[in-house]
Formats: structure tokens, C-alpha cells, sequence
């Protein structure tokens, strides 16, 4: 079995999709707006690319999905933060991964919250570790 490291978050360069990156840098950036550049973003994300997403997603899976319902974080560790922030409690449980990226441990343990790892084989969830 290979291992998978999860210690540095990087993907595997070969499977980045370097021309549709490309092109998308390229369409964005002839519409000749800005502001999507700057460091301050409305809390939620661009409305714009919300509105897309949510077209894309109502598309996909073949229900309603609104841009309002939408929110874009500034990756995993930010929107796992934002999650915590709304729901943790201080000595509640909260369930993991095992194994797990190590900085999502980090920002759990920020919580006070009690680490329960559970593990993941070739199907996904271990239903029967969740249980125990």
C-alpha cells in the first residue's frame, strides 16, 4: 500500500489542471474588474462566483441551490475554523478523521473540545468505530 502524506497539504503536481487554471486566470482577468484582487472580500465571497456556483450546483445535482446559501471560505483551514467557531463547545466531542490532516488537529484543539478519531478504510466512515 502507498502512503499518502497528509503532513504538508500539497497536492500531487500532475494532477493540478495547469490549462484550465490558465484559462480561468485569463477569462477573469479580461473582465477588466479589480476588485476581486484586493485582500478584503464580502464575508461570504464574491456574489458573482456564488451566483455561478450555485447555477453550476442546481445543474449538477438537479435541485435548487442559491447563492445566498453559499459561502466561500479562503480554504479548508479557515472554513473548518468557521465551523468550529459556530458549533464547538468547550468539553463537547468532535469526531475526526484517523488518519487526519494535522492542522485541522491543531484548529480542533484550539476548541477545548475533546478529540474522538475515527477510521476511515476503502469505503469511507468505519460505521462500526463510529459506534463504539
Amino acid at each position: 500500500m502507498d502512503t499518502i502524506n497528509l503532513g504538508t497539504g500539497d497536492p500531487e503536481t500532475a494532477l493540478l489542471p495547469l490549462d484550465e487554471l490558465r484559462a480561468a486566470a485569463l477569462h477573469r482577468l479580461s473582465l477588466g474588474e479589480r476588485h476581486f484582487l484586493n485582500y478584503v472580500v464580502p464575508e461570504q465571497g464574491s456574489l458573482a462566483f456564488r451566483a455561478t456556483l450555485a447555477a453550476f450546483l442546481t445543474r449538477h445535482y438537479r435541485c435548487p441551490v442559491a447563492a445566498e446559501d453559499l459561502l466561500i471560505t479562503a480554504g479548508a483551514s479557515y472554513g473548518l475554523d468557521l465551523i468550529l467557531k459556530h458549533f464547538a463547545r468547550p468539553g463537547e466531542a468532535v469526531l475526526v478523521e484517523d488518519p487526519t490532516y494535522h492542522l485541522a488537529l491543531d484548529i480542533v484543539r484550539d476548541y477545548d473540545v475533546q478529540i474522538v478519531p475515527v477510521t476511515v478504510d476503502a469505503q469511507g466512515l468505519d460505521t462500526e468505530a463510529l459506534e463504539r
